[in-house]
């Protein structure tokens, strides 16, 4: 457990390779552990399914999982009250409505009832479900994965993971159960729409894209974990020399509040831009700028690694959303209010831009903005054309009135 009493964190103005693996022998990402708020379970997994019900984790992980949907959290009414105030960004919703827009180039924006992802929505009742072509043995894995099913699933799987985790970065880096299955099957959709493949998914399947949401939080907090010695200069020693050095370090990285700049770079630059596919260039949209909810989330990876050298040596914490989910929001909260403040400058805005700029830096790829540098948009052109004409109106007025004074 972390250490009691934690202080807000603020921040200062090749190894961890997820490709989706179903290898059971690829990174763990046990260190975090989901614990679901106000969760609706039975509205959630009961209602509109022909399956059963949404059975993707192991018994075990199932019971290890802390659910507890009946005690109220007082950090969700004062972040309802915060939620709406990322300039472009819709960051969250009371009913299950679809949270992508499949409109071309633009798959991270709200969906309305008429949209085309709707309609495909309402229309995949029609389509073949998702076939798993292993079936589980009896005493075997219990927990499904990727490889399990047919080729054409495979490809809508790895597509809708990047599509979930870009609503986590963006929206809400801890939703509720509701919120996570609408989610699936709004990622579901827009993926298959986007490889025009016509498959229904199962509750399985939405579980297993839903899955990414625990992956997510443990590649950011694994990332974090190894940045964190080297950069803020944490002995590993035994001696007591180095245990109290490390203790006082720790204790001052957070009442200090701040964060190097370049920890915060690397930790994105190694998960959302390993290379010119990986997330944050194929979806430059959901982040760039660098969502607030995302820069929120890492703040809160690597006060969770901070918290493992508490007390002089490593010591792991687990980066459970039952620990660190009112801490990520009262980032979020701290990185608005700043915004804010900031008035019309848009500071973080800016730095977040700066953030986007150098994760494309790192993963080679080409500006986002270099295919449009010599085209002209339409308010261009028109501003263009009143301008002139406003020039030639001058000139004829001026022309006309020297000729009247010489007459």
């Amino acid at each position: 457990m972390p250490p009691s009493g934690q202080q807000s964190v603020h921040s200062s103005a090749g190894f961890l390779d997820d490709h989706y693996s179903d290898d059971d022998e690829g990174a763990a990402y046990s260190d975090y552990t989901a614990h679901p708020r106000k969760a609706l379970e039975g509205f959630a997994y009961g209602h509109g399914s022909s399956d059963a019900y949404w059975d993707v984790f192991a018994d075990a992980q199932r019971a290890h999982t802390p659910y507890n949907n009946d005690i109220p959290s007082d950090t969700d009414d004062l972040y309802a009250a915060q939620q709406n105030s990322d300039p472009g960004v819709d960051v969250g919703f009371s009913s299950p409505r679809s949270a992508i827009s499949y409109a071309a180039g633009a798959p991270h924006t709200d969906a309305n009832s008429t949209s085309p992802l709707r309609e495909r929505t309402m229309s995949a009742e029609h389509y073949r479900k998702a076939c798993c072509v292993v079936e589980a043995q009896e005493g075997g894995r219990q927990r499904g994965r990727k490889g399990d099913y047919e080729p054409e699933v495979q490809e809508v799987l790895r597509e809708a993971a990047v599509i979930f985790k870009s609503l986590l970065c963006s929206k809400e880096a801890y939703p509720n159960k509701l919120t996570e299955k609408t989610w699936s099957v709004d990622a579901w959709h827009a993926a298959a729409a986007k490889l025009d493949i016509k498959l229904a998914p199962t509750n399985e399947v939405l579980g297993l894209v839903a899955q990414y949401s625990w992956n997510l939080c443990g590649e950011i907090k694994n990332t974090a974990r190894s940045l964190v010695p080297g950069a803020y200069g944490l002995k590993a020693g035994l001696t007591l020399q180095s245990w109290l050095f490390n203790q006082e370090r720790a204790v001052f990285l957070r009442q200090a509040q701040t964060f190097a700049y370049e920890i915060i770079q690397s930790i994105v630059n190694r998960v959302f831009y390993k290379n010119a596919t990986n997330d944050g260039v194929i979806l430059a949209k959901s982040y760039e700028p660098f969502p607030f909810v995302g820069l929120a989330l890492i703040l809160t990876a690597i006060q969770c690694s901070l918290d493992e050298w508490d007390t002089g040596a490593f010591v792991k914490v687990t980066f459970s959303e039952e620990n660190y989910f009112a801490i990520c929001h009262r980032h979020l909260q701290e990185l608005r209010t700043f915004e804010a403040e900031s008035g019309a400058d848009k500071i973080l805005t800016e730095i977040c831009a700066n953030i986007s700029a150098r994760g494309r830096e790192h993963a080679q790829a080409p500006a986002a903005s270099q295919g449009d540098a010599s085209a002209l948009s339409r308010s261009a052109i028109t501003d263009a054309v009143i301008a002139y004409k406003r020039r030639k109106q001058t000139a004829l007025a001026a022309r006309a009135a020297a000729s009247n004074s010489t007459d």
